[in-house]
């Protein structure tokens, strides 16, 4: 049974109360939806990418740092939609393509309708990509009073077209934009993240305060393809990387654009009666090549394609009183860490397409295991190096800083001086380990014990304590500000490993993202693929400018915006998702004072050929095949032309590394303490015999409760013809 994940999103929830009328009423609820965000991609993670009203926001709320979303976009969006996992709705595969005819199922209840119900102002902004084949399945007949955006997965930022073959024999290239249910022309040239934020700005001020409102608005950005106003790349000239550089721009206009609405919210006197969520979302990876690249590249499927079903990571109540996973299911993937991933193409679109000329692949993917670019087949001439991979610069790496965009040389490195930094070469790093210390600057904070890792730092205090209020100072490490020892802030002894304004997957580093120091990328099983960055803000809550260790997944979003709502879950399938309002409001309720988990276990053998995922308190499971599992480097090092400290790492048998383009094969079974390692790193199964047994009979059990995957074939009823639009057909 073929499985798809969804795009990691990041929710930025925040939360305000009355609004500055001080009337009392439930509050209006905002989710904001970037695609494609990495974790290493926001300034409060130590990204040299610059997003000053993402890190204002997140410093003023609690950020969520143990926050799970699925790997690909439309089951994350499902699970946003639905308070389900897709291994309930049929929709555990990878994404809807254009023709495929059918849709989140009509039987769901989704999370506008029960708003709707609840007395609210639903509208949405954006990418809907939950199926559009009829009229039944699009957003203005699931709960949206008005909707402006596009349905399908991509498109061209300033034409709004996609191109997607209808048929084995014939591309169609067409429009896919939508105000309501009508076609909506007259915005081509128009850049989608600052038309998207236009829109919800208007809405915003012709809303009346006096009614609760429910905005979604799902951004294209930073999906690719790499597309953005010059203005935006200016400021990172300093990055030697074209596709990070462009990426980096595109994060800046979306943080603009999420300063814009706040603005509005402000302007309004919204924003004190207002729950906004900011989440990332990711796109399948053969939707970025297909767009970015323009290559259609299919792979037939194999015969037990429909029979090959993923489990992906669940959070929100991993504790022992409480078990949580959210299954995905992939078809067979056509090798190993390839940069296009499992085909999800249905097999109508997958034969007789003739080659084209070109690369058939991204350059420089550490993942592909034929290395930077295919050989060329009988039918493609392959483009000159100078065309696909850059030769490595000779001379200094990079010019000079433009100016203060990044900080000096890694002054918290125990290392001293950072070996990828723009400023050029450092000295390689003294002899030990091979693998590279964690950053104590990382998102990950507390860094394993010396004697664990790395060699002694040298002598002398390179680094102050890693307590904030320590009397020596507050750690210039910190993304929550220049004075973490603020009454505000909580700090625990222990690290957040999942950190995600929400996001339904991780970063696609082939296009400029990163989710260093994480392991994997999007469409991956990897904490790189299924981890996000998530923060909830506002009047609302308790105890602002905290960090919470608690765990969360999207599917937790629909129950705790129906509870802040006062809405009622009647009518509804049974819910995967819980209400967090109080455990991130109050920040520390324990899951088992509110949730007595399902401890169900089955009497089967688990398929550890099933490619699946599964967290319980501080263990994470792996079966079949997680995705690319290479770390990827801090941006700024180049992948094939690596200076010390640079390198690509790729597991080796008995928990030794090397740096290699051949990844030494994965076990069928993978076990990880993500508390103490989560970067995944030792894989500690042989250690831990109980646990694996323990979470294979709990995957076993989900599995046996699972729903057949719905994904049919293309209907070439779907070409919308020379002159038309995409939309229903059936």
């Amino acid at each position: 049974m073929p499985v798809t994940g969804c795009d990691p999103m990041v929710f930025l929830f925040l939360l305000s109360i009355g609004p500055l009328s001080g009337a009392d009423g439930p509050p209006h609820l905002v989710f904001i939806l970037a695609d494609d965000l990495g974790w290493n991609d926001v300034g409060f993670h130590g990204s040299e990418i610059r997003t000053p009203h993402l890190d204002e926001l997140s410093a003023s709320g609690v950020r969520l740092e143990n926050y799970y979303v699925q790997p690909l976009c439309t089951p994350s969006r499902n699970q946003l939609m639905t308070g389900r996992y897709q291994i309930h709705t049929g929709m555990q595969h990878q994404i809807i393509w254009p023709c495929q005819p059918y849709c989140v199922p009509l039987d769901e209840t989704l999370l506008p309708q029960l708003m709707r119900r609840a007395g609210y102002r639903t509208h949405m902004v954006g990418k809907w990509h939950l199926g559009m084949f009829q009229e039944a399945c699009l957003p203005t007949r699931r709960g949206f009073d008005s909707f402006f955006g596009y349905l399908m997965g991509s498109e061209d930022y300033y034409s709004h077209v996609r191109c997607y073959p209808v048929t084995s024999e014939r591309d169609r290239c067409a429009l896919d934009l939508r105000d309501g249910e009508e076609v909506a022309t007259g915005y081509q040239g128009r850049y989608s993240t600052e038309l998207f934020t236009e829109k919800v700005v208007n809405i915003i001020y012709k809303h009346d305060p006096k009614k609760p409102a429910f905005l979604y608005v799902a951004l294209q950005a930073v999906h690719a393809p790499l597309q953005v106003p010059e203005r935006y790349v200016a400021p990172y000239a300093f990055i030697q990387d074209p596709q990070r550089r462009l990426y980096a721009g595109m994060v800046s206009a979306m943080d603009e654009a999420v300063g814009n609405i706040t603005a509005a919210l402000r302007d309004t006197g919204l924003w004190n009666n207002t729950v906004l969520v900011f989440s990332t979302a990711q796109e399948d990876v053969r939707e970025d090549v297909r767009e970015d690249m323009r290559e259609d590249v299919r792979e037939d499927v194999r015969e037990d394609m429909r029979e090959d079903v993923r489990e992906d990571v669940r959070t929100a109540a991993l504790l022992p009183q409480g078990l949580r996973i959210s299954p995905t299911c992939l078809p067979p993937r056509p090798g190993p860490c390839s940069p296009l991933g499992p085909d999800p193409a249905p097999p109508s679109a997958r034969t007789l397409v003739p080659p084209r000329p070109g690369p058939l692949l991204p350059p420089r993917d550490p993942c592909s295991p034929l290395g930077p670019n295919l050989p060329p087949s009988s039918a493609r001439t392959p483009a000159p190096p100078s065309a696909r991979t850059p030769a490595p610069p000779s001379g200094p790496l990079l010019p000079p800083r433009p100016g203060p965009l990044l900080p000096p040389r890694d002054p918290c490195s125990p290392l001293g001086p950072d070996p990828c930094s723009p400023l050029g070469p450092d000295p390689a790093p003294p002899s030990g380990p091979l693998l590279p210390p964690r950053d104590p600057c990382s998102p990950l904070r507390t860094p394993a014990p010396p004697s664990a890792r790395t060699p002694a730092p040298p002598s002398g205090p390179l680094l102050p304590p890693r307590d904030p209020c320590s009397p020596l100072g507050p750690d210039p490490c910190s993304p929550l500000g220049p004075d973490p020892c603020s009454p505000g802030i909580e700090l625990t002894d222990s690290f957040a490993i999942h950190h995600k304004l929400q996001t339904d997957n991780g970063g696609q580093p082939l296009f400029g993202g990163s989710n260093w120091p994480l392991r994997g990328r999007k469409a991956s099983l990897w904490e790189g693929g299924v981890r996000g960055v998530a923060f909830v803000a506002g009047p609302l809550l308790r105890r602002p400018g905290t960090v919470s260790r608690e765990l969360v997944h999207i599917s937790d979003w629909l129950p705790t915006a129906v509870g802040l709502a006062g809405g009622q879950l009647n009518g509804t399938q049974p819910l995967d998702g819980f209400d967090v309002w109080k455990t991130i409001r109050d920040e520390g309720l324990p899951w088992t004072q509110r949730v007595s988990g399902d401890q169900r276990q089955s009497t089967q053998a688990f398929n550890v050929s099933v490619h699946a995922a599964i967290r319980f308190s501080n263990w994470k499971l792996l079966t079949g095949y997680p995705g690319c599992d290479v770390w990827f480097p801090r941006p700024g090092c180049d992948v094939w032309f690596p200076r010390p400290g640079c390198d690509v790492w790729f597991p080796r048998p008995g928990g030794s590394n090397a740096t290699s383009t051949s990844a030494a094969p994965l076990k069928s079974v993978m076990l990880f303490d993500v508390d103490a390692d989560p970067e995944e790193r030792s894989e500690v199964s042989d250690l831990n015999p109980s646990v694996v047994e323990f979470l294979l009979r709990r995957l076993e059990h989900h599995q046996s409760a699972s729903r057949p995957i719905v994904f049919p074939d293309n209907d070439p009823r779907c070409d919308p013809g020379p002159a038309g639009a995409w939309g229903p057909w059936a």
